[in-house]
This record gives structure tokens, C-alpha cells and sequence, in this order.
């Protein structure tokens, strides 16, 4: 049998933690009475002044369309209000009630706090490898990084974006 190659065993790692990392928040969002997208809206609902729809679904990182059944979820559980601007009465701005407030206050970052926790533990020079790793990763991922083959010469990775 072949072993896996670098960039094989690269993406099981990658797909590894991925999946650990989604439980965990799936498990944290399932402790508050919440699913992922309820909290994820809850959050960036403390955490924007003046929110709208629109803005909220840029901050909790979901889209749009989603979001009108998100809010609709949180406002029959009395956590969220809809109200009409007075300026413009097309656009909606996003009140938490006193009840979603309290439950938004406890809401952190589950992945944030995790990740703290255990890379929290690796010395200064382990976290900066991390650190690097993934920034490399990021960037070959979204197309930006020149990568060197071999002495071969740099390549783009535009077909991944």
C-alpha cells in the first residue's frame, strides 16, 4: 500500500479538525438552546450597533436568505425584535429583547474559547509555526500565495478561487 502523500494527508487533517471544531460549536450552540446560525445571529446581534438583517448576515458569516427564517425562529422564541426605521421605513433594524440580551451576553465563541484553551498551552515558537502553517494554508486555499515547486519556479493557484 501507498502511503498518502503530503498534500493527502494534509486535507485529512484539515477535514480532522474541521469536523472537530464543528461539533464543538454544534455542541455549545445545542447547550444554549440554540442552533449554530440562532447563535451565530445572536452574537453578531450584541455585537452591531444599529444591526440590520443584511449586516448581521455579513457578521455571523451566513447569507441572507437564511437569515429571514433565523429571525423568524428567534423572534417566536421572544429573543429578537423587528422594527421599522423611522427615517426610512424600507429598511429594518434588529432589537434584542431583554430575554435575547441575557442570552446573548452568554454566548462566546465556543471555537475561540476552545482553541485558547489547548493552543494556549504550546510555546511561543509552536504557536508561531501554527501560525504560519495556516496563514500559508489561507493563502493557497484563496489563490493569493506564490507556491515554489521543487525549484521549478512559482505557480498561482488561480483554478481555487
Amino acid at each position: 500500500m501507498t502511503p498518502p502523500s503530503a498534500v493527502e494527508s494534509a486535507a485529512r487533517t484539515l477535514e480532522s479538525v474541521t469536523r472537530r471544531l464543528s461539533a464543538y460549536g454544534r455542541e455549545a450552540a445545542r447547550d444554549a438552546g440554540l442552533t449554530v446560525p440562532q447563535a451565530l445571529t445572536l452574537r453578531a446581534l450584541r455585537d452591531t450597533p444599529e444591526p440590520t438583517p443584511a449586516v448581521v448576515a455579513r457578521r455571523a458569516g451566513l447569507s441572507r436568505s437564511s437569515m429571514t427564517s433565523i429571525l423568524d425562529r428567534l423572534e417566536a422564541a421572544g429573543l429578537v425584535r423587528r422594527e421599522r426605521s423611522r427615517d426610512d421605513r424600507r429598511r429594518v433594524h434588529l432589537v434584542l429583547t431583554s430575554v435575547g440580551a441575557s442570552r446573548a451576553a452568554g454566548l462566546s465563541d465556543p471555537v475561540l474559547d476552545l482553541l485558547e484553551e489547548r493552543l494556549g498551552t504550546l510555546s511561543a515558537e509552536d504557536l508561531a509555526r501554527v501560525l504560519e502553517g495556516l496563514e500559508v494554508l489561507s493563502g493557497a486555499l484563496l489563490g493569493e500565495a506564490e507556491l515554489t515547486r521543487g525549484g521549478q519556479g512559482t505557480r498561482r493557484l488561480d483554478s481555487m478561487r
